[in-house]
């Protein structure tokens, strides 16, 4: 395993789009030396029991309540389908009491003072997309069980109890006002595009969940290895054998996996969804270079 020097970035942001992969990219930092900030143990000398290990939706909320307004400057927007405002003091305040050579892994939609926060703190910046379909056909069942993985409900899960199936896919894909929630959810076009942003940032590096997988996800060897190669390089870390990496990247066994596989998502799913999510995301797989 690579060990990280010390001229390396001490700290890296790992970023995803909910269900494209977190957790896989998260693992290849880890190969490289990174501790997770998430399940690290070790002693501060301030209150960080009140601070968030994850930089979610629901651990933002429960960091600093729902007294921020969007309105109000420098306010970052943390999560997906709907975000929750936190000021980038409190923010910077979350990032700095992260130890050296950890990662802290995130939802944050591409935001300028955010950016400018990760460049001010010395952070690395990795982030992972996916097919929108596949990302799409993992998250309506993720919905309905999370308590399953996280132990705490989806704050959508009591508004999907009173869906049908093809209503939680309908909702997902335009949006709404999720009664139950009492929160405006985004459409998942809109989402993924906030995330897609990001590749325009110089200090980050987009990677697809297609590439990273390698072949026991159904991707290609040589894709995986210029993934790891490319984090390798955005890391500033050097390495000498690529295998050794990439052989510890599929792991089945972390909380959220759910299949795993590039296009599992076609065989989970009733054809006639499978040809709404196509039509739908077509322009989105265009912009990606994915093939309907």
């Amino acid at each position: 395993m690579t060990i990280i020097s010390s001229s390396s970035a001490p700290r890296v942001f790992v970023n995803s789009l909910p269900k494209s992969g977190t957790h896989l990219l998260a693992k290849a930092a880890k190969t490289f030396g990174y501790q997770d900030y998430f399940t690290s143990d070790f002693t501060l000398p301030i209150k960080r029991e009140n601070f968030p290990r994850f930089l979610n939706h629901r651990q933002a909320i429960n960091a600093s309540g729902n007294t921020v307004s969007s309105a109000e400057n420098n306010t970052i927007g943390i999560g997906s389908l709907h975000l929750h405002p936190v000021t980038a003091s409190d923010l910077q305040d979350w990032l700095e009491i992260v130890p050296e050579n950890n990662y802290i892994q995130g939802h944050i939609p591409e935001n300028t003072v955010f950016n400018q926060l990760l460049q001010t703190l010395n952070y690395r910046h990795l982030i992972i997309i996916r097919d929108p379909r596949a990302v799409i056909a993992s998250l309506v069942p993720f919905v309905n069980n999370a308590k399953n993985t996280l132990f705490k409900a989806h704050f959508l899960g009591d508004d999907f109890l009173k869906m049908s199936l093809e209503e939680r896919f309908d909702f997902i894909l335009t949006g709404g006002y999720a009664e139950q929630a009492q929160l405006q959810v985004k459409s998942f076009k809109a989402v993924y595009q906030s995330f897609y942003q990001w590749r325009d940032h110089s200090n980050c590096l987009l990677l697809k969940f297609e590439d990273l997988i390698g072949e026991q996800g159904g991707g290609e060897q040589e894709a995986q290895y210029n993934a790891i190669t490319k984090i390798a390089q955005h890391l500033e870390i050097e390495f000498d054998d690529v295998k050794s990496h990439a052989k510890h990247l599929f792991d089945p066994t972390v909380r959220t996996f759910r299949i795993g596989k590039i296009d599992s998502w076609k065989e989970t799913l009733a054809p006639e969804l499978v040809a709404k999510l196509t039509r739908y995301c077509e322009p989105l797989c265009h912009q990606m270079g994915y093939t309907l």
